[in-house]
């Protein structure tokens, strides 16, 4: 039995995960009563959860191997600011003795990978420093699982929970999950790509000085701009996340999707 535990930004990142996992079997749980009771107090028991009114009830994803008691649960932060405390929150409220490992997926945007991972890595110092024996929360019992092992960039540590960090878009330049989406889109929907980011590029230019499309001039703009229209294209009407996960985006037919490997060849390290 393995207990695997991914933390992502965003819902397309998830959306992202779980094609990679039922790429790999794992199928996703539908029903309550079929979550493993583990990750049981990762899903809210009340509405609201806290003080703030939400439309939607955030819980985690869950994905199980059948014939097998493997399962991942993928939880979004809703937000990069996010990632670690809502590990932190799930790490304190699950018996990580009992968890094998855990991949934290960030995105770089407008900074190198390597920027991105420094920060990751001293909030993790920070979570050990916390709860690990004679830390400053937990005192001298400490939390199961803690210390954490810190990965280097691209690894997977070899511990009791291993652990490992991913930098969307392929661990060295900035960006994110949408310039992977974009190199695969280049032959997975060969026929609309390039028409596409072209009427985003036209777009961008017709209202340069227009400051209501500021966003589109950040640096990851056109290519979440792209990606969406690619995404709308599919599934007309469709939140980016749901046409990933239903649209084939991972199904390239050149094999020379440089982001798509690299982040392949990190995942199969958990397995």
């Amino acid at each position: 039995m393995t207990r695997s535990l991914a933390v992502v930004e965003g819902p397309h990142d998830a959306a992202f995960i779980g094609v990679e996992l039922k790429g790999r079997g794992f199928v996703r749980v539908e029903k309550l009563d079929e979550v493993d009771d583990f990750w049981r107090d990762l899903i809210p028991k009340v509405f609201p959860a806290g003080a703030k009114l939400e439309h939607v009830v955030r819980y985690p994803d869950i994905y199980s191997l059948p014939d097998t008691d493997d399962s991942w649960a993928v939880m979004v932060a809703g937000g990069d600011s996010r990632l670690l405390s809502e590990l932190r929150v799930a790490l304190e409220s699950l018996d990580a003795s009992r968890l094998n490992a855990i991949c934290i997926i960030a995105d770089a945007d407008d900074q190198p990978a390597n920027h991105r991972y420094g920060q990751l890595t001293k909030g993790l110092v920070a979570l050990n420093n916390m709860h690990m024996p004679g830390g400053t929360e937990s005192g001298t019992a400490g939390l199961p699982g803690f210390p954490l092992d810190i990965p280097t960039i691209a690894n997977v540590t070899s511990g009791a929970i291993r652990v490992g960090m991913y930098v969307l878009p392929n661990n060295s330049d900035p960006g994110t999950l949408d310039h992977l989406l974009l190199e695969c889109a280049q032959t997975s929907f060969a026929s609309i790509y390039q028409s596409s980011v072209d009427f985003v590029e036209a777009a961008a230019i017709a209202v340069a000085a227009d400051n209501r499309f500021k966003g589109i001039r950040k640096p990851s703009g056109k290519n979440k701009a792209s990606a969406g229209v690619i995404g709308n294209i599919l599934l007309p009407g469709s939140a980016l996340s749901v046409a990933i996960d239903r649209g084939a985006w991972d199904k390239p037919s050149s094999g020379a999707e440089v982001s798509l490997n690299i982040f392949r060849a990190f995942f199969a390290q958990f397995f």
